[in-house]
């Protein structure tokens, strides 16, 4: 079973979580699609949408672009990502 970082599962996902954005596992150079979400979830002393806020200034200095963000009626907080072209 592939990781839940690995370039295969966050393109067919298409999503990543916000913590391996921060924990450098992620690499989107081979990600074959335009659109991708950051998924934060709630964690101890985080507010999943600062957190999702900040994952999307990361992605930024790689091409990206913050398109909007929503919870979904979820406690995830979702940043949807747009590459640059």
């Amino acid at each position: 079973m592939a990781s839940p970082d690995s370039p295969e599962t966050i393109a067919s996902t298409r999503s990543v979580r916000a913590a391996a954005v921060f924990e450098g596992r992620v690499d989107l150079t081979t990600y074959p699609h335009r659109y991708l979400a950051i998924v934060a979830q709630p964690r101890f002393r985080f507010d999943p949408a600062t957190y999702a806020m900040a994952a999307a200034e990361a992605l930024e200095a790689a091409g990206w672009e913050l398109v909007t963000m929503s919870n979904f009626n979820t406690s995830n907080v979702y940043a949807v990502m747009r590459r640059r072209r």
